[in-house]
């Protein structure tokens, strides 16, 4: 195996405000979808929108069935490519062999610290209109059911919680790229 730059090295191509502007984005994407849970719990608990006519939940039920089966095969797909992402990055020929060829194809440009940025936001927007699709579906239903917190739409908030868990945990920290870096280019296998 050989090191492409050692982790001291990758440490001082992160840009940090690059970095803290990952982590904003990081951070809004989470205020957004706690900001949707907390208007459809809102308009969940007040009578403001329900109508008194009895509405039928069948279309309700089918959207919630679908948008859990369609998550589940999202998130696969999503996590397939944020992964393929650095595989095809570190094997292609922007890898390079030693210290030298990094420093001299990317004197200019943090070529490693800029596709963890890319491939993390990509991933993690992905992630975020999921899920607040999931939301749009609970909110909805709000607007024609009494209490949606005692019914199966509930169900639709529970990729939002685990997306709010998931960006708490792998929250784009200057450590968490480092072992972004270790897992992905500086220990992946060159061929």
């Amino acid at each position: 195996m050989t090191q492409i730059i050692s982790t001291q090295e990758f440490e001082r191509t992160i840009d940090k405000n690059k970095l803290r502007s990952l982590q904003i984005i990081s951070f809004a994407l989470v205020f957004e979808i706690i900001v949707f849970f907390i208007i459809t719990v809102f308009l969940s608990t007040t009578n403001y929108l329900y109508s008194n006519q009895t509405t039928d939940t069948q279309i309700f039920d089918i959207l919630t069935v679908l948008y859990l089966v369609f998550m589940i095969f999202a998130v696969y797909f999503v996590k397939l490519y944020y992964e393929s992402y650095f595989k095809k990055n570190s094997m292609s020929k922007f890898s390079a062999r030693n210290v030298n060829d990094i420093m001299s194809t990317n004197r200019n440009n943090y070529f490693y610290f800029n596709l963890i940025y890319k491939a993390f936001l990509i991933h993690i927007i992905i992630l975020s209109v999921l899920v607040t699709l999931g939301l749009v579906i609970w909110i909805i239903s709000a607007f024609y059911l009494l209490n949606i917190l005692n019914s199966i739409y509930v169900f639709n908030c529970i990729p939002a919680i685990i997306f709010i868990i998931y960006v708490s945990y792998y929250f784009p920290r200057k450590q968490r790229v480092i072992k972004i870096y270790e897992k992905y280019f500086l220990n992946f296998p060159q061929q």
